[in-house]
Parts: C-alpha cells; structure tokens; sequence
C-alpha cells in the first residue's frame, strides 16, 4: 500500500506543474456558438479550439474583453471535443469563474477530452446533462427478457480519456447530471388457451458514473470546485405480464436499478486524481430504482432491487483508481439508495432497497487525505468507504469516524459554515471562527512535504494565524465580535 500511494503521488505531483497562456493565442470574439469555422471575420470558442489545435506550434485560447463582461456561452451544436495530438499543453484560460461560464444548456456534455495534454483555468463549466440509451425491451407475446444496458454513462458536464493529462485551476463546475439507461421491459408472455407462459423478466438497469467530472487519465484539480451535480443510476425494466389464455401466465421479474456513483468527480480504473483547495460539494448519487414485476393470473412477478449509491462526493474505482486529497474541503453529499420495485399482482414479491457505500467517499482504489475537511451527509450514512485514509502525520476532520486515521470528529457546523456568494464566485465553506479547523494543520505542506501551500482556493494567503487551516478555505477572520481574529 505504502508503495502504491508513493507512486501515485510522484505521478500525479510531476504532471501538476502551472501552466500558462502561450503566445500567439487565438482570441475569443464570439460568445456564440455558430462562427464560420476559420476565426478568419468572428471566433467562437468551438472555432477557436479547432484552429488553435491545428497549429504548428499548437496555439492556446483567451477572450476577448471587448463585449464586457460577465458572459455565457451557451453550446448549441453538442459538446466541445479536444484531442491534443501534440507535445504541448493545450491551454484554455479564461478571464475567471464570475466573469465567463460555459454552459450546455442540459442538452449534452460541456468538455470531453479524449487525447494529450490540457490546462483550462478560470471559467465556470455548467448545465451539462448527458443520458444513456434506455435498453430493448422484449417482443410482446414471445415472454422475451427485456435486455440489460451495455456500458457506463459517464461524464455530465466533463469527459477525460484515458491516457490524457489535464489540470484544472480555479475552474468552477456546477448543475451538471449524469443519468444511466433504462433497462428493457419484459415481453408479454406467450398466449396460451389454459395457462398463458411466463412474462420476460425486465433489463438491468446502466450505470452512472462522474456527475461532474469523470477521469480516466490524470487530472489536477487546484482552487476549484465541483458542487451541485447529479449521477443517477439506471432503473429496472419491468417485468412483462403473463400470457393470455383462461388462466393468465405468470408476471416476469422486474430489472434491478444500477449503481450512481460518483456524483461530483467519479475517478476510473487507471485514472489519478490530485485534489489541492479545492470544495467538492452539495452533490448526489442516486442509485436506480428496480423494475417493476409483472402481472400474472396465479403469480405474479417479484420487483427488481433497487441501485447502490457509490461514492457521492469522490469515487475511486477498481484495485487502480485513485486520488490524492489535500487542503481541500468534501462537504453535504446526498446519497441516495434506489428503491426496490414493487411486485406484479397477484401476490408478486417485493425486493430489497440499494445500500450506500459512501457518503462522501468511496476508495475502492486508494484514496489518500491531508488537512482535509469531510463532513455533513444530508442522510447519515458513513462518509467514507474502502480505501480512505489520512496521510501519515496528517490531521483531518471527518464528522463520523467512518475515514480511517482522521483525527478529529465534528458536525458541520462545528466545522464549517457557508460563505456568502457575494464574497466568492466560488462555492465554498469557511471554517467555523475558532473552530476545529483554524490553525489544525500539521504543515502547510502536502503529502510527502515536497510542495508548500502558500495560499487557499480563493488565493487567501496561508497561513493566516499560527498554522494552516484545515479545507479548502484559509480563515481571515479580522473584528469578530469586535477583536481581531
């Protein structure tokens, strides 16, 4: 294990390094998203990506402030695709989170990143919703199962393939929503002229996976957030009714839900995850709910079970998925289990609900936490699950015991409480004013000592008192309740 986490972070610390605007960039005049093409009169950032791609030496994209700001660009024509087949850096830098969005309007992804390198920095992605294809269901009166859905959605607002470096800095990703496929409906059975067949049992439901984001390559989230976004597992096909005949065939069964996992940032098998400053917030993982069973004259169908809730906040998958945690604040994840679907009448049985494997965090591969806050599950199920674990020497909050070797255990509002909108265009939560937090770090530095954490996702210097704060936010508390902080 030990071995393991020290190639993780030697991996992911070695692709965090800054990057910056390259010269000779082509400029965003258009908020649009219907230019020539060519940038040749007018460029819209979807003009801007493929000319600046094509370049040799490959260009980076800025925005022209000429229009004012604040602007939205809102896509019309599908998400933005970037493959990167040059050495460099692909660099997207925006004019900061309040004054540019980039927004998909809920009618398909924001970013998928499918080759080389990308840096974006200071720009808000959102409104991203992509929905997986609901399964066939079976032929009716053949008693045909309906089928199951192949693959994973993935990605609600970002896609990043596997193989492909990416950072991201002060990037503001919100109201993004990923949803599984539905599983097909059983066919109706057989007609029959004294006992009609059985019906066909209903498809297993798609999986959900990335709410936010989903990483398959190596991705660096600094001063960043990713709040208020949906991963949705897929629900059960119903069980189709028994044949016809002078007894009615029993109901077929009803199609389990599947699994939402990861409803924030969803980190593949393979991928790396390196989390600094930043708030990963007020998400939910829902899983499916299961189909329900068929009709039947004697008997009918049991209801499908319903889908597990994985990882609401932060999900590593698989023996490889992993993500490296450091000053950075998980907080007010909603799981929420799919519910079992009813039995087909007469007498069809019911099944079991899903279950919830972390609240905040699932490790299925190795998740690592320094001076770290993760707290405030809308339900109280355990916020950490699997492979989650404190740093050695580090101390961290959690506000259920369930992270192992966190330190210290408190609530929500023992440890954090929301900061006002108007203060940062970032979501975020500042520690509560001599709480738990102030001044609880062990060092300002990160896993392995080697990196010094010289400010805070809203560029706040740390630290502000005797030590670091723990989370995202660096408290500046001055004249509270009429002293100093």
């Amino acid at each position: 294990m030990r071995i393991m986490r020290a190639l993780l972070f030697c991996l992911l610390l070695g692709a965090a390094a800054d990057s910056g605007a390259p010269p000779n960039a082509v400029i965003v005049t258009d908020f649009g998203d219907a230019g020539p093409g060519n940038c040749d009169s007018t460029c819209t950032l979807r003009d801007a990506i493929v000319v600046a791609l094509a370049s040799v030496p490959i260009k980076g994209v800025l925005f022209s402030a000429a229009n004012g700001w604040p602007q939205t660009i809102t896509l019309t024509q599908g998400q933005l695709s970037i493959s990167n087949l040059s050495a460099d850096s692909f660099v997207i830098s925006g004019p900061g989170p309040a004054n540019l969005a980039i927004s998909a309007a809920n009618t398909s992804r924001v970013f998928e990143v499918s080759a080389g390198s990308l840096h974006l920095s200071a720009l808000t992605v959102r409104d991203g919703r992509v929905v997986g294809l609901n399964a066939a269901p079976g032929d009716t009166d053949t008693g045909e199962n309906g089928d199951s859905v192949i693959g994973v959605t993935t990605g609600g607002c970002v896609r990043i393939g596997a193989g492909v470096t990416a950072e991201f800095d002060r990037i503001d990703v919100r109201y993004c929503a990923v949803v599984g496929g539905r599983g097909g409906n059983g066919g109706s059975g057989v007609p029959i002229f004294g006992l009609g067949d059985p019906g066909g049992s209903g498809g297993v439901g798609g999986q959900a996976a990335g709410g936010g984001i989903y990483n398959a390559g190596t991705l660096t989230l600094r001063r960043s957030s990713v709040t208020l976004s949906t991963s949705t597992g897929g629900a059960g096909g119903n069980g189709g009714p028994g044949g016809g005949g002078f007894v009615q065939g029993p109901g077929g069964k009803g199609g389990a839900g599947w699994l939402g996992t990861g409803g924030a940032v969803y980190v593949a098998d393979g991928g790396m995850l390196l989390l600094q400053n930043s708030t990963l917030a007020a998400a939910t993982a829902t899983g499916g709910n299961g189909g329900g069973g068929g009709d039947g004259g004697l008997t009918g169908g049991n209801g499908g079970a319903g889908g597990d809730s994985f990882g609401v906040l932060l999900h590593a998958q698989g023996a490889t998925g992993m993500a490296a945690v450091e000053f950075s604040t998980l907080a007010k994840g909603f799981a929420v289990p799919g519910q079992a679907g009813p039995g087909g009448l007469p007498n069809g049985g019911g099944a079991s609900a899903g279950s919830v494997h972390g609240a905040a965090i699932w490790g299925g591969g190795n998740v690592v936490v320094l001076s770290s806050v993760v707290v405030g599950a809308v339900v109280a199920f355990p916020l950490c699950d699997l492979n989650v674990a404190a740093a050695l020497g580090s101390v961290n909050i959690d506000g259920d015991s369930t992270c192992a070797g966190f330190s210290l255990h408190k609530t929500f509002a023992e440890v954090l409480r929301d900061v006002d909108p108007t203060i940062t265009p970032l979501p975020a939560y500042m520690p509560v004013y001599h709480g738990s937090a102030i001044d609880a770090a062990a060092a300002c530095t990160g896993i392995g000592g080697s990196e010094v954490f010289a400010d805070d996702q809203r560029a706040t210097s740390r630290p502000q008192g005797g030590a670091c704060d723990l989370g995202a936010i660096e408290a500046d508390y001055l004249f509270v309740d009429g002293f100093s902080g």
